[in-house]
């Protein structure tokens, strides 16, 4: 079983340490042991799973997407620009279906 510190099991569920410690308060599944929180990974995974927020920590937002016939073209430039827009080509019937 592997056991984290406060330090890496925020770096594993890429949080700040105050939010840890925020989560801790909330009854997530730590120990303290000599005056240090403890963090079961298997645990963290489990809770990161089954898809329940602590109170105050909301749903990330969807990114926006880009809708467009096949063209291989838009998808190498979205693609390289590094601009993190996600595209969807489905074909010009569907987009007009979904527009």
């Amino acid at each position: 079983m592997e056991i984290l510190t406060t330090s890496e099991a925020a770096d594993y569920l890429r949080l700040g340490e105050r939010k840890l410690y925020e989560l801790v308060t909330a009854g997530a599944s730590c120990s303290k042991v000599t005056g240090k929180w403890l963090f079961p990974r298997y645990e963290l995974d489990l809770w990161v799973l089954s898809g329940t927020r602590p109170p105050g920590m909301t749903a990330p937002q969807s990114p926006p997407i880009v809708g467009s016939s096949q063209d291989d073209l838009l998808e190498w430039a979205l693609r390289e620009s590094g601009c993190g827009l996600a595209s969807l080509s489905e074909g010009t019937a569907r987009g007009l279906e979904r527009l």
